[in-house]
């Protein structure tokens, strides 16, 4: 590969590759986010189902004191891990906290990580090896006329070449026979 091929193949990949990379960036990061908030309302759905039946292992429970500034539609970030405020019918000044560990927290939303992760590992890897071979194909074309300018050119300097040839040839031949003045002005000319 030459020079200017191996530029003009680096530019395109360059350019290709790392405009779908940005944009498989940002798919990931909003794929991210949204498995994310999934993830959040299915803790939260199953805390709602537990503060009804009490069934789970996974989550603990206690009574707080009803407040307006708790956020009753959400998951929330508490000392003992995360929490789920619920009202209780019976008692209106009372609330349950529903627990999970953040330990078992951490670990859901590191498996969604390393899921997110390895899929835009494989997307990013898909794209490189898309990026190639786009590029060698786009290549392709400017080899082609890279060819065909080659060969016009030879073609001039082989058509330039002969007459000048011819030329000096008889100017060498006509030195023999006319004054040195004559010659000059002929390879001058």
């Amino acid at each position: 590969m030459k020079a200017y091929e191996r530029e003009a193949f680096v530019k395109t990949f360059g350019i290709f590759f790392l405009s779908l990379t940005l944009f498989a960036t940002l798919v990931a990061y909003g794929y991210y986010k949204e498995q994310k908030h999934g993830m959040d309302e299915q803790i939260f759905a199953q805390m709602k189902a537990f503060s009804y039946d009490f069934k789970s292992k996974a989550f603990e429970v206690d009574v707080v004191e009803y407040s307006p500034m708790v956020d009753e539609l959400n998951i929330n970030s508490c000392d003992e891990g995360i929490c789920g405020y619920f009202r209780i019918q019976s008692a209106p000044k009372n609330m349950f906290k529903i627990i999970m560990e953040r330990s078992s927290y951490d670990a859901m939303h590191q498996a969604l990580q390393h899921k997110v992760f390895w899929l835009y590992l494989v997307v990013v890897i898909a794209i490189f090896v898309f990026s190639l071979i786009y590029s060698l194909y786009a290549l392709n074309p400017l080899k082609k006329a890279l060819v065909m300018m080659e060969g016009f050119l030879k073609d001039v300097i082989h058509d330039l070449n002969t007459p000048v040839t011819s030329i000096l040839l008889n100017t060498t031949s006509l030195r023999k026979k006319i004054t040195y003045e004559t010659i000059e002005r002929i390879e001058l000319g």
